[in-house]
C-alpha cells in the first residue's frame, strides 16, 4: 500500500512538470536588442546582448530611458550586463551594473547586482523570480 501511493505521488509529480521549460536553452538565444520593463529607473531601456570573445555574453545600453538618474550616470555604449552564466539547464545569472559603479568602486562597495533569469519561450527572458526585477522582450 505504502509502495503503490509512492509511485502514484511520484508519476503525479512527473506528469504535472512541464517538460519544455526545462530543457537546455543555448546562450546564443540572448543575442539581439531587447527592451526592458521593469519597475525601477531602469524601465524601457534598450538593450543589445552580444557575444564578447573575452567575457562572453555581456549586456550593451542601446538607448537610454528618460529617468534623470539615468540620463547623469549613464550613456549609450555602457555595459549595463557585465556577465551571463549559466546556472542550470534553463538557468542563468546575470551581473547587472548598479547605477554610478564607478562612485560604488571608489568607496570600495559591490558595482554589481546579481539576479537569476529564465527564458520564458524565446523573446521573454524574465529577470529575478518571476520578472520580479523586470522582464526583457526581445526588439530584434
Amino acid at each position: 500500500m505504502r509502495n503503490t501511493l509512492f509511485i502514484l505521488a511520484a508519476l503525479v509529480i512527473l506528469i504535472s512538470c512541464e517538460g519544455t521549460k526545462y530543457t537546455k536553452i543555448s546562450e546564443s538565444n540572448f543575442a539581439g536588442t531587447w527592451l526592458l520593463h521593469s519597475d525601477n529607473i531602469f524601465d524601457s531601456l534598450e538593450i543589445e546582448l552580444k557575444e564578447d570573445p573575452k567575457k562572453g555574453f555581456i549586456g550593451e545600453v542601446v538607448r537610454l530611458n528618460t529617468n534623470k538618474y539615468v540620463q547623469l550616470f549613464m550613456e549609450s555604449g555602457d555595459i549595463f550586463i557585465s556577465n551571463i552564466e549559466r546556472k542550470s539547464n534553463f538557468e542563468f545569472i546575470f551581473k547587472i551594473k548598479k547605477i554610478a559603479a564607478p562612485l560604488f568602486s571608489s568607496y570600495g562597495e559591490k558595482t554589481t547586482i546579481e539576479h537569476t533569469v529564465t527564458f520564458e519561450g524565446e523573446d521573454k527572458i524574465m529577470i529575478g523570480k518571476n520578472g520580479e526585477f523586470g522582464i526583457l522582450n526581445r526588439l530584434e
